[in-house]
């Protein structure tokens, strides 16, 4: 893929992103600002990228739910905006 950015735009919404797109997205960064991003512990893969690229753990969150809680479809990266 020459260019994997448009691939990616033109995919979201048709399937999940994988680990593998998540980690190009992600390296493709010229720098993370503010706090950083939240990457789901039990997403190995991703976590071990981050962490083999120099990303470091500042803090460690659990997600708590009220209700039944369904399972993210592929990799995501949750939000602390809403």
């Amino acid at each position: 893929m020459d260019n994997w950015i448009d691939e990616l735009a033109r995919s979201l919404g048709e399937a999940p992103l994988t680990s593998d797109e998540m980690d190009r997205l992600l390296g493709a960064a010229e720098s993370l600002m503010g706090l950083g991003i939240l990457v789901p512990s039990r997403n190995a893969e991703l976590l071990g990228w981050c962490l083999d690229q120099g990303l470091r753990i500042v803090q460690q969150s659990t997600l708590m739910t009220i209700g039944l809680y369904n399972d993210a479809a592929g990799a995501w990266l949750p939000s602390i905006v809403y």
